[in-house]
């Protein structure tokens, strides 16, 4: 009966594994893209999160509510912040992807990524969401989004314990679809967490040195999607000369 239990208990672990999915690696843009003279982007976004602290590790809700109260000058200082800087960043990106000779459409409307149709395959490097519905409607063979999950402050906790300073976070991906098969040309996740360089961060009101964080780990995760957009221009230069 023991052997029996042991059994069923790994056998729903390796159930629950499988239905939590393997995370999707970087894919890296083949530098042949290109010259694709019959290709054409658009560029799009998500919604832009309001500006948030948060406390991972802080599971319970009592443990939460010690993590928040030890924390609200901070919090408090946060809130007044605004994220609107990154409302319009697609518009830079495809800027970007123009100077590589790429027909570009920009898209104003924002994206809902987890409103979209299911798309099933066990194949690797293809979403879990149908994107194809975007070639028809703005005449393009490509789709790149700029998806920002969270931006603010991360403060790592053990309960009611903190095990970390307080940390400017972005966490976020960038990617592109090809419509023609649904498959990622490029996959970029992102995920920042910049430290106080000096180590002083609690300097309430306003936090001067933890604010600067929170603005490095917008800039940061801004150049991780600008490289790999700039450099084959670069690259192609350089041939030149």
């Amino acid at each position: 009966m023991k052997r029996s239990l042991i059994f069923i208990f790994i056998v729903f672990s390796a159930v629950l594994v499988g239905c939590a999915g393997t995370p999707q690696m970087p894919v890296s843009i083949n530098s042949d893209f290109w010259q694709g003279d019959q290709y054409r982007v658009g560029v799009v976004m998500s919604s832009v999160p309001e500006v948030s602290v948060t406390f991972p590790g802080a599971d319970c809700l009592l443990c939460l509510g010690v993590a928040t109260v030890a924390n609200s000058s901070i919090k408090k200082h946060f809130n007044s912040l605004n994220s609107n800087e990154l409302e319009k960043f697609h518009q830079e990106i495809a800027a970007l992807v123009e100077q590589q000779g790429m027909p570009v459409v920009v898209i104003d409307e924002v994206i809902e990524v987890s409103a979209l149709p299911k798309y099933n395959s066990k194949i690797p490097n293809y979403p879990k969401k149908d994107f194809k519905e975007f070639a028809t409607k703005y005449d393009i063979t490509h789709l790149l989004v700029v998806e920002i999950g969270r931006v603010g402050i991360t403060r790592s906790y053990a309960s009611y314990v903190p095990t970390s300073a307080p940390m400017g976070t972005f966490v976020g991906s960038s990617y592109m679809v090809n419509l023609s098969d649904n498959s990622y040309t490029w996959y970029n996740p992102i995920e920042l967490h910049k430290s106080v360089s000096d180590g002083v961060w609690d300097e309430p009101p306003t936090f001067p040195g933890l604010t600067n964080t929170y603005y490095q780990a917008i800039e940061e995760a801004k150049e991780s999607i600008r490289v790999p957009l700039v450099a084959p221009s670069i690259a192609v230069k350089l041939i030149e000369n």
